[in-house]
């Protein structure tokens, strides 16, 4: 998926967020990922201080952290529950901007996401595997507006008894991505 997506391009310098959930297996992945590729370097950056500020940060403020640090490419962490609770907030707010124009559109540099095709679960099991944690702050916690949380129980409940939930949604969020660019 990484080399379809065009994730590492020769002199890419990816910048990830310390403490972002998720973000320790995200870093042992990518530092193995890299391990051999002088060519493509990784960066930490460090998360804005969500305790110390009046309201969440936006896209664009990571945006501009990443852009001084000079990365070139974002990795997240987001995994196909992140996909999915996204797809389907689109659907319900009628805010179909995210399904049209991709994943993290406000970020003003390249995204990638190596998790998005694996459930919660797994990301924990490889967390586990590693003797890393998969918490932390999550961008997506502290963006969540009021139709997210009860959708992602819904999403929960839902996927107990029909696992590939999720990824019909990314499916369906890729599908319509790549309709609109068709356009």
């Amino acid at each position: 998926m990484i080399r379809q997506n065009h994730w590492l391009i020769r002199g890419d310098r990816i910048g990830f967020f310390e403490g972002m959930r998720g973000s320790e297996p995200l870093f042992v992945f990518l530092e193995n990922l890299l391990d051999n590729r002088s060519d493509v370097g990784l960066i930490r950056l460090n998360l804005p201080d969500f305790d110390t500020l009046k309201e969440p940060v936006s896209l664009q403020a990571l945006s501009e952290i990443a852009v001084k640090a000079g990365v070139t490419r974002i990795a997240l962490s987001d995994t196909a529950e992140d996909v999915a609770v996204r797809t389907l907030e689109a659907l319900f707010s009628d805010n179909v901007d995210p399904l049209l124009n991709g994943h993290h559109s406000g970020l003003s540099i390249p995204v990638m996401l190596p998790f998005r095709e694996i459930p919660d679960k797994e990301l924990q099991l490889f967390a586990d595997h590693y003797g890393v944690s998969a918490q932390g702050l999550g961008y997506q916690e502290h963006h969540r507006n009021s139709l997210e949380k009860p959708l992602l129980k819904l999403l929960g409940e839902f996927t107990a008894s029909h696992p590939s939930a999720p990824h019909a949604l990314r499916h369906y969020h890729d599908n319509l991505l790549l309709l609109s660019r068709e356009d």
